[in-house]
């Protein structure tokens, strides 16, 4: 001990303890694969996948590719891992059996990624069975595919178990995906409880059942699902995909159609929208790198708009997503914007609860949650260069005053009737104008 602690003893605490913060700007991907053994990794690049054993043709991969693609784009994806091979299928229907008409698509060997255009010139005096039993044999020729006609369908599925086949570029043909239920929720559930530090979901299967078990899971545990779907029903207005979300007001689902689904376009969405702060941009409007975009009639976008599907298209030469809409119709940036501010507030109020000596239940210790909320609140507030998620100065905390609260209440160390309100930036998706011009 020096002569000056003898005579000046000083003691400091650090009160630095802070909680740790959701992110709110990592996608998790979750496919069926064998290259790594563990529930989950992190990664920051496809590099690293690749050196981890992954192919350009696996399907985490793909996916990975389609969130890095994009400009801005997350730092960093978390790669889930299926215990078991999904039971992967997609079935063909031939729409014509008229003489001289082309069926075509292009199948994707599942083994190497090689793309294989398919195409049969309909014959005379052919039945749609019997177009789709030539189609068939044609699928059926592609490496590492198998395919098996009934009637008009052809179903499709992968010879290695666990290794989707993608299908696109249709002609006088539709798509759907009938994949059965392969329990991506029961994993969400067990990869939580590992590392819940990731807030978007995708998954590689599009199919009705797996999409409804992983939206159900996603409105349970507050994160956005994005998905990407090529059916041709929703298209045409006899899907349900869309409907059947819309119909249970799920907030937290993004449907997006896309024609060509090994480019990921939910992945690639998600992405490109995680990348930036909650609440600040609109999801319209954004251009995807490495996602075909499509052209689409009046009539197919007004079947998609309906159901809620969000669709990725060309317009004056631009190719941009739209409508920017989870499937109740909720925009998605205020559902990103809401569930973000909401996990500040609760962290920041609970960092001033852990960091005190104690917050006393008097009126300052009232004033201190409510500066803490209101900090927060500020934080998503926007500017004119930099849009937030709330109007600029309209945030405000009420508190109940001291003198109100029960003494259960105050016994019970329990403070209750906080409430805040502020005012939603929300953004232009429309303009509607009107000119006069004179001499």
């Amino acid at each position: 001990m020096s002569e000056l602690d003898q005579i000046v003893s000083v003691t400091i605490s650090a009160n630095s303890t802070t909680p740790s913060r959701q992110g709110f700007g990592t996608p998790l991907l979750l496919s069926y694969h064998t290259r790594f053994a563990e529930r989950y990794r992190t990664y920051a690049s496809t590099a690293e996948m690749v050196s981890d054993g992954f192919t350009t043709y696996d399907e985490a991969y793909r996916m990975a590719a389609a969130a890095f693609s994009q400009d801005p784009t997350v730092e960093e994806v978390v790669v889930g891992r299926m215990p078991s091979a999904p039971a992967y299928s997609k079935v063909l229907t031939m729409t014509t059996a008229v003489e001289g008409q082309i069926v075509k698509a292009t199948v994707l060997e599942p083994t190497t990624g090689t793309a294989v255009p398919l195409s049969y010139t309909i014959p005379a005096a052919q039945t749609l069975t019997q177009v789709a039993t030539a189609f068939e044999l044609l699928v059926e020729a592609v490496t590492g595919v198998d395919a098996a006609s009934s009637v008009a369908d052809i179903t499709v599925t992968p010879a290695v178990a666990g290794r989707p086949v993608h299908i696109y570029g249709l002609q006088n043909c539709t798509i759907e995906e009938n994949t059965a239920d392969a329990a991506y929720d029961t994993e969400l559930a067990a990869l939580q409880l590992e590392n819940d530090d990731w807030y978007f979901v995708t998954i590689d299967s599009a199919s009705p059942a797996n999409v409804a078990d992983v939206a159900a899971w996603t409105l349970l545990n507050k994160k956005l699902f994005f998905v990407g779907t090529n059916s041709s029903g929703e298209l045409a207005g006899t899907g349900t995909l869309g409907s059947a979300l819309e119909a249970l007001s799920n907030d937290r689902t993004v449907l997006i159609y896309a024609k060509n689904s090994h480019e990921y376009a939910g992945v690639a969405w998600a992405a490109n929208g995680a990348a930036q702060t909650p609440g600040s941009i609109t999801w319209a409007f954004k251009t995807l790198i490495g996602v075909t975009a499509q052209a689409l009639t009046s009539t197919q976008r007004n079947f998609l708009e309906a159901d809620n599907i969000n669709h990725y298209q060309s317009v004056a030469g631009i190719s941009i997503t739209r409508q920017g809409v989870t499937a109740e119709g909720e925009f998605i940036d205020i559902r990103h914007g809401i569930d973000a501010l909401e996990a500040r507030i609760k962290e920041d109020v609970f960092a001033l609860l852990a960091n005190s000596s104690k917050v006393p239940f008097t009126a300052s210790g009232l004033d201190l949650v409510a500066s803490t909320i209101l900090a927060a609140m500020r934080a998503f507030e926007g500017t004119v260069e930099a849009p937030g998620l709330i109007v600029a100065d309209t945030s405000a905390v009420i508190m109940p005053d001291i003198a109100d609260i029960s003494t259960s209440d105050k016994a019970a160390r329990r403070l209750t009737g906080v409430r805040f309100s502020g005012t939603l930036a929300g953004a232009i998706h429309y303009a509607s104008i009107v000119g006069t011009l004179s001499v």
